[in-house]
């Protein structure tokens, strides 16, 4: 197979015969590359080379003007490489494709050569800094002690609060000889609270002793600050190796009812043909009703994918070659697929009623059940499966940013503003008596 000259491989008999055939990116099956002695690399194209060699055929092969597979038109028209074969202008279409009612009428469909589903594939989701990180690695029950201990804290100095104005209430007006106990005397109830504020912060209370109950609020409060310390330090040594993973979407009802994500689908595609036919609420409908961008060009698709910018809903095939591309460039694995829908087969084509058509199906059949075509495809896909085989893996090693320490950073933050307020708010009470 050959954009330029026909290489040829006759039978015993010593016949041959030329085919013309034109062809679109799908990757892993077929990557047109011009520098190849075939016009083009992949999967389709090993086994294009074994069938036509046994068949005494060669290939003329050229890419198609369009660049895909092609589309049923509005007037019943077919674009792409399949208009080509329909106005005669190839035989066959080397390019692999999946079959459905329209295309079976329009061109002749051949056995099928591998399975096929359809998937959704993204960028894999980014380790982030989690500002909320320190308590998540915590059981409920933890989580539910800790919000004890702090509701039970609060009550304490509510309850503390409400015993001094009680104590004002209740108790007759304090006289020269009972000045020195430990009483507040004033009947405003904001000097009941700095009071008790005065204690919880360890600052003498004027003209009054420390009596029991005092010291035991006091007590509360250093075990209070040591349970608070424990925490703190416990959290701050699980926000420091909790990574935070946000994935968009984790299947296709996901993306198209939240739509978290734009996403891309080819037009003229076989999932194009199904969605477009149905119901307008159902996750097809939605997907169909929703897409954002109908996107032909093979290495935009990648381009979009790999940057984060799109989803991409498709042959799950498909994506192990989007995927081997990419590894083949940056030697990493940045794409992830997810879900598993609509099942279908790969097949090519020749044109309706084709004489070449008996003879392939029938060497296809010989490979396929001589596990050839199933060979060919797992060698074709070796770097998708690597990467596949790690997509699990969370890359939670990283440089810390300043942004990780957003939370600790809170933290002193709102103990300083606690600790000036208090201040202020004392200074102020105090003007305020003296005046």
């Amino acid at each position: 197979m050959v954009p330029s000259q026909a290489m040829e491989a006759p039978l015993a008999g010593g016949s041959s015969v030329c085919i013309r055939a034109t062809m679109a990116n799908f990757a892993p099956y077929l990557t047109i590359n011009a520098d190849s002695s075939h016009g083009a690399v992949g999967v389709i194209v090993d086994a294009m080379e074994i069938i036509t060699k046994k068949l005494g055929w060669c290939i003329i092969s050229k890419p198609a003007a369009s660049g895909y597979i092609g589309g049923l038109l509005p007037n019943n028209t077919w674009d792409g490489a399949i208009g080509e074969v329909i106005r005669h202008e190839a035989d066959m279409i080397v390019s692999p494709m999946l079959p459905n009612y329209a295309r079976h009428m329009a061109v002749d469909i051949t056995e099928f050569l591998w399975e096929a589903s359809h998937s959704t594939i993204q960028r894999k989701a980014q380790v982030q800094p989690d500002i909320a990180g320190f308590i998540k690695p915590f059981s409920a029950t933890v989580r539910l002690t800790w919000l004890s201990v702090l509701a039970t804290f609060v009550a304490f100095v509510i309850s503390f609060i409400l015993t001094f104005k009680m104590r004002e209430i209740l108790s007759p007006k304090p006289s020269s000889d009972r000045r020195g106990q430990h009483r507040v005397s004033s009947p405003d109830f904001r000097i009941s609270v700095l009071s008790v504020l005065k204690i919880l912060l360890n600052q003498p209370l004027e003209r009054d002793k420390r009596l029991p109950v005092t010291r035991l609020l006091l007590m509360t409060t250093m075990l209070w600050g040591f349970l608070l310390s424990t925490f703190y330090k416990t959290f701050l040594t699980s926000m420091l190796v909790l990574p935070r993973v946000v994935e968009p979407f984790n299947n296709l009802e996901e993306l198209v009812t939240r739509r978290p994500m734009p996403y891309m689908i080819v037009p003229g595609s076989y999932i194009k043909a199904t969605i477009q036919e149905a119901e307008p609420n159902s996750t097809f409908g939605k997907l169909y009703r929703n897409v954002d961008l109908w996107e032909q060009d093979y290495y935009r698709q990648i381009k979009n994918i790999a940057s984060g910018q799109d989803a991409f809903v498709g042959i799950k095939s498909n994506m192990y070659g989007m995927i081997d591309t990419v590894f083949a460039k940056t030697r990493t694995c940045p794409l992830i697929i997810k879900d598993n829908f609509l099942s279908s087969w790969i097949t090519v084509c020749f044109r309706k009623n084709s004489p070449y058509t008996a003879p392939f199906n029938k060497q296809v059949k010989r490979l396929r059940e001589s596990g050839i075509l199933n060979m060919l495809e797992k060698k074709g896909m070796r770097n998708a499966m690597r990467c596949l085989s790690a997509t699990n893996e969370v890359e939670s090693l990283r440089p810390l940013a300043l942004k990780d320490f957003y939370g600790v950073f809170l933290l002193y933050f709102g103990g300083l503003g606690l600790a000036t307020i208090s201040f202020i708010v004392e200074l102020s009470f105090r003007s305020w008596m003296k005046d």
